[in-house]
């Protein structure tokens, strides 16, 4: 850090430097000095110099516990705060983000695990008694929302063709157990809850918005996705559901 700069007083001084005969308009003449302002520099008192607080000894645990106690949103804008300061910075949140970003890119994820719940939830809740049944319908509806948001939260932009892909298919998969579950109380009632439900529209236009202009063109020319999306838009409205499934197929056309 720079010394800090110094107050400067400046004091203008008259200094004579020599004295001269004028001779005036009427004949008479008299001494005239001439002076000149000398400029004296007194150096003024300085400024303290600021000194940060010290930093406690570096130690892990205690970091540790006080990033987990911050929530995502005040780590993240304290990061991008870190980048604007700090060049180091800057290159390892880039590095990292590349290479998530090719990890991405080569993976291609299977929602299979996903899928899989989705008899397991009707077994879960299925009860010989009606009323018990009325009653689980909003838990398993809760958890078939969980798999759409689940299977969302699994593609980013960067996902690859396959994983876009494949996440279409499980979002479809999903919407046909809804629609084509079990005929007693327990499926009529998760029907009912997602009679207006445009989650699996929202999340399908989410996957389609991240995809590229190459992604997206080699979607359209399968036409294996377009034709799930109509058939389960077809079955929704056998019930009178409206999933806003025709949002999804607009972009799909």
């Amino acid at each position: 850090m720079p010394p800090p700069r110094k107050r400067v007083y400046i004091n203008y001084q008259a200094t004579t430097v020599a004295i001269r005969t004028v001779v005036l308009a009427n004949g008479k003449w008299r001494n005239v000095e001439q002076t000149r302002y000398q400029e004296q520099y007194v150096p003024g008192p300085a400024h303290p110099r600021f000194q940060a607080p010290a930093l406690p000894p570096w130690d892990e645990a205690v970091w540790r516990t006080a990033i987990t106690g911050l929530d995502d949103a005040t780590v993240r804008q304290l990061l991008l705060d870190a980048t604007r300061a700090s060049v180091p910075v800057q290159q390892a949140i880039l590095m990292k983000h590349n290479q998530k970003k090719q990890t991405e890119q080569a993976r291609v994820v299977d929602f299979s695990q996903y899928t899989n719940e989705m008899e397991d939830i009707w077994d879960k809740y299925s009860s010989n008694s009606g009323s018990k049944e009325y009653e689980n319908a909003f838990r398993a509806t809760g958890e078939f929302a969980d798999l759409i948001r689940n299977v969302r939260d699994e593609v980013s932009a960067h996902s690859s063709f396959g994983t876009k892909t494949a996440a279409l298919a499980a979002l479809c998969e999903i919407g046909d157990e809804v629609v084509d579950g079990p005929s007693g109380c327990l499926g009529s009632e998760v029907r009912k809850h997602f009679q207006y439900d445009t989650r699996i529209a929202e999340a399908m236009c989410h996957i389609l918005a991240g995809a590229t202009d190459t992604q997206l063109a080699r979607i359209k020319a399968d036409s294996k996705v377009l034709e799930e999306v109509r058939s389960l838009k077809a079955g929704a409205e056998g019930y009178g559901f409206d999933l806003d499934l025709q949002s999804v197929i607009d972009v799909l056309m």
